[in-house]
């Protein structure tokens, strides 16, 4: 019988432990930061309760709101870009995923084309625009 009650004992304590270290208010401040799971909390107090909640672990990635996901796409290079005049292009500048900004696509698919003999290197278009935007 003591054992059967210190047993429930423990399993009560730790029960109930493990819902009570969750149970914190935070205040009420916007000062967002960014967390791990892409999601954004209005402080990190709010992202600690989360992460306390959640059963995946959950960071502070940056701070400020997240940054919506962007998709990254392959340049699709015409053969005939290898040797054009890419001044003729229309500026229409794109930025690679190293942070690298070119001009047009006939501009970064030229680089691609040269990178491609010396080291058998992809580029991949980060987003539309500079890199600096």
């Amino acid at each position: 019988m003591k054992t059967f009650t210190l047993i429930a004992f423990l399993l009560f304590f730790a029960y109930g432990r493990g819902q009570d270290e969750c149970d914190f208010g935070c205040y009420d401040l916007w000062d967002p930061v960014c967390g791990s799971d892409g999601v954004t909390y209005s402080n990190t107090c709010e992202l600690e309760l989360a992460d306390c909640l959640s059963e995946d672990k959950i960071t502070v990635a940056y701070d400020g709101e997240c940054k919506p996901k962007k998709e990254q796409f392959l340049p699709e290079c015409d053969p005939s870009m290898i040797q054009a005049d890419c001044s003729l292009y229309r500026y229409a500048p794109l930025c690679e995923v190293s942070g690298t900004s070119y001009r047009s696509l006939c501009d970064m698919c030229q680089a691609m084309f040269v990178d491609q003999k010396s080291k058998n290197v992809v580029y991949i278009i980060d987003h539309l625009g500079s890199c600096d935007a």
